[in-house]
């Protein structure tokens, strides 16, 4: 890997508890960084996100933690518990990349099986339908990778399958 931007989140855990108004101090203090910090409800957990120049994936992780440390180190022993270092052209990729898949309702479901809305709304009694993820008031949502999968197998034979005697 080559010298440039890294960026890190940083999860931990304390033995003694960081307050709220501690958390706002290291935030600030953490600003250079492009930092943030959450804290768990009791303030013997949490996590910083920080970005930072190191020259190598290895580097990296060290400055991470050291930051980590040097800021929340006041708080009894703190032991690192997750480190995710990524560079600039991962953090990019993960940026560009939707956190919610995408969804569809019956409208698109129709549009992408070639039927009517009525019909596609008659898909959800057949066995095998993918589960809605979410309910709106609009109706049910449905992931659209499970809705293509859902019709790249379906039986679109005319007429009620045959039973075999």
């Amino acid at each position: 890997m080559t010298a440039g931007t890294w960026y890190a989140d940083v999860d931990f855990i304390t033995t003694s508890p960081v307050s709220s108004d501690e958390a706002e101090s290291v935030a600030e203090t953490l600003a250079e960084h492009g930092g943030a910090v959450s804290i768990s409800a009791d303030g013997k957990a949490g996590a910083i996100s920080i970005a930072f120049e190191a020259d190598s994936v290895e580097d990296a992780s060290r400055i991470a933690t050291r930051i980590a440390t040097d800021n929340l180190g006041g708080h009894g022993r703190l032991d690192v518990v997750k480190l995710d270092v990524r560079n600039e052209a991962v953090m990019e990729k993960e940026i560009a990349t939707p956190v919610i898949p995408e969804l569809v309702g019956y409208a698109e479901i129709a549009e992408l099986a070639g039927v009517s809305r009525q019909r596609a709304r008659q898909f959800a009694d057949i066995p095998g339908f993918p589960a809605p993820v979410v309910e709106t008031a609009a109706g049910p949502l449905r992931t659209r990778a499970a809705i293509d999968a859902w019709l790249a197998h379906r039986n679109t034979s005319p007429g009620r399958r045959r039973v075999n005697a």
